[in-house]
């Protein structure tokens, strides 16, 4: 090592040290940076629809919003908490996008206290910047949709469970394993896939007792076995409807095939925010060193730590990787994939974390070199914040970029008009900026919305239309997503006016 390498970790170690004891102050300012983000990353955007159908479920009384939900795809805890939410705060964007972002910022804090707990508070220091920079987490840290919070609890979750397994007290073990046990219910009832994340937990806790030796006809003691039967018991009332959800299921056709491209995206979206399909050749050249770098760094950094060290990048990585592994294995079924990037939002602030941590303990190693590598990881993320920004609130599952919020500023609703939309998801999105009372409905190709599903809440409504040209307002607003409009309506409406945002057009129709 040169001695400016030497002069150099020494000025760092100075560096460190004078603010590795402010570790829970630096953590707290990562929370509110991230919130921050989040809020500029949201500003002025259009809800799209799974948002919007959030929003028209907590619109709705709570035993009609748990009917619902129990016919769609997703547990009801989430929609519970939005609906109180909206309730104290109000139901306004910025307020809605509040709920969300709490969540995602204290999944920061928390992270950061997980982060000091198993590498103490250099790492914590040294990992924070790549925390704050993370474009992946932070693209759902102001959706309205259950990840951010499902996400705090995950990691809620996984500091619990150190803290129990370390607990030097009966009582103290007592009270971990319990909240360990209500973490683990919240988790199930806010999001299905928070079970990878438990099923990770278990193969930690068991390698961990394999490497004390404990023998494998005692493993089931553990108490960590007992605080999830005590979550399968707060969690029996719902395992109906789960039941029914199975049986008849109402995932929509939003994810992708299993695929070297859809493997590869998901890693382009953690990096840069973009798909793979859309990289630059430098961008491209850019992602694959990041992924060099880290992949370098996370070998490097167990091949120097110790064991104390070694025990916190595996849980990491399992986590990371048990979920990986079986959406991959459930989307080689013959009943259709279910890979899609946001079904790994709840645990890629543990990806970034593992990254961190990486990188962190390397750089109490290493040198000028080290720095620079560092330097360059922190770049591409935030060249994927910068990405982020640019892309608005875009759907990739769906190639749209929502524009209801636009279309809703240039529609006046009046007795004489109608709001007619080509199908229910610009419906749902409109319900939100639409004011009450406005005469919106929509067509579905026409066909009646099923009882299972997101058109759940259409079936029997009038507001469900199966001919275009069964209203007959004097004025009608056609909301579409198309080049043309779907349907022809009758020969005597006129187009009076035409507008058009990203994909979504609105014409407005008259007759004498």
């Amino acid at each position: 090592m040169s001695i400016i390498d030497s002069m150099t970790i020494r000025t760092l170690g100075l560096f460190v040290a004078q603010y590795s004891q402010r570790w829970q102050l630096i953590s707290w300012i990562a929370g509110t940076m991230v919130a921050v983000l989040a809020f500029w990353l949201s500003s002025g955007l259009s809800i799209w629809f799974d948002e919007a159908y959030s929003l028209v479920l907590i619109s709705q009384p709570v035993e009609k919003l748990i009917a619902l939900t129990s016919v769609d795809i997703h547990p009801p805890f989430y929609y519970l908490y939005l609906k109180l939410w909206s309730t104290i705060w109000g139901s306004g964007d910025l307020s809605l996008r509040a709920s969300t972002v709490i969540c995602a910022a204290l999944g920061v804090v928390v992270m950061l206290h997980l982060i000091q707990r198993l590498f103490g508070s250099t790492i914590t220091v040294l990992s924070t910047p790549f925390l704050v920079v993370a474009p992946f987490y932070l693209r759902y840290a102001y959706e309205l949709r259950m990840y951010a919070l499902a996400s705090l609890v995950c990691i809620s979750a996984t500091h619990i469970l150190d803290k129990a397994l370390c607990a030097k007290t009966p009582a103290q073990r007592r009270r971990w394993w319990i909240s360990y046990a209500g973490l683990v219910a919240v988790g199930m009832y806010t999001l299905y896939i928070t079970a990878f994340v438990w099923i990770a937990h278990g193969v930690w806790v068991i390698a961990g007792l394999r490497r004390r030796k404990v023998p494998i006809n005692q493993l089931h003691k553990t108490p960590w076995l007992w605080a999830i039967a005590a979550a399968i018991v707060l969690y029996i009332p719902w395992l109906p409807s789960i039941i029914s959800q199975a049986v008849h299921p109402a995932l929509g056709a939003v994810a992708d095939a299993f695929s070297p491209k859809t493997v590869s995206t998901l890693t382009t979206f953690f990096w840069q925010y973009q798909a793979s399909w859309q990289l630059s050749p430098l961008a491209t050249l850019s992602w694959l060193i990041a992924m060099v770098l880290a992949s370098w760094a996370m070998v490097q950094s167990w091949r120097l730590e110790s064991a104390r060290t070694r025990r916190g990048l595996a849980l990491f990585g399992l986590i990371v990787t048990v979920q990986f592994l079986i959406i991959m294995t459930l989307s080689l079924s013959p009943g259709g994939s279910i890979f899609n990037e946001r079904y790994f939002a709840d645990i890629s602030l543990f990806a970034y974390a593992l990254v961190a941590v990486a990188m962190a303990t390397i750089i109490r190693h290493g040198g000028n070199r080290v720095k620079i590598t560092a330097a360059l990881l922190f770049m591409t993320l935030t060249f994927g914040v910068y990405n982020l920004a640019q892309v608005d609130n875009y759907s990739y599952q769906r190639w749209k970029t929502p524009s209801s919020k636009s279309a809703a500023s240039e529609i006046s609703c009046t007795s004489e008009n109608t709001v007619m939309t080509a199908h229910p998801l610009l419906y749902f999105e409109l319900l939100h900026y639409l004011p009450v009372g406005c005469n919106l409905v929509t067509y579905n190709e026409g066909k009646v919305a099923g009882h299972y599903g997101g058109y759940a809440y259409l079936e029997h409504s009038p507001d469900l239309i199966l001919d275009p040209n069964s209203i007959q307002s004097r004025q009608i607003y056609l909301v579409y997503d198309d080049t043309q409009p779907p349907f022809r309506l009758d020969p005597l409406y006129q187009q009076k006016a035409s507008w058009q945002w990203h994909e979504t057009r609105l014409d407005l129709y008259e007759k004498p």
